[in-house]
């Protein structure tokens, strides 16, 4: 019984350890990336990335690599961003 599951388990792993790697994918809406979004918005509100870094918890790096693409958004740090903004999720993936 146990063989069976192990041999299944084996075939699984040697399954996924030959499958091609994911790719980053860059989410793109209207033209404007989530980091594009992101920074039309802080700007309209009148917030600096030090600003928007200290009130979500981030470094300010990570804001701008954000803004810049470099870096993806979690969903989480994405809704603490929107709430931040005073915006919706829908705001930051694109208009």
């Amino acid at each position: 019984m146990f063989k069976s599951r192990i041999k299944k388990l084996e075939e699984r792993v040697e399954a996924l350890e030959k499958a091609p790697a994911p790719q980053h994918i860059q989410v793109k809406c209207s033209g404007m990336s989530i980091g594009e979004n992101i920074k039309e918005i802080r700007k309209k509100v009148g917030m600096s990335q030090k600003d928007l870094a200290s009130a979500v918890g981030v470094s300010i790096p990570m804001i701008c690599q954000i803004e810049r693409g470099t870096k993806s958004v979690t969903l989480l740090l994405g809704a603490e961003i929107a709430k931040v903004l005073k915006c919706d999720m829908n705001d930051l993936v694109g208009k």
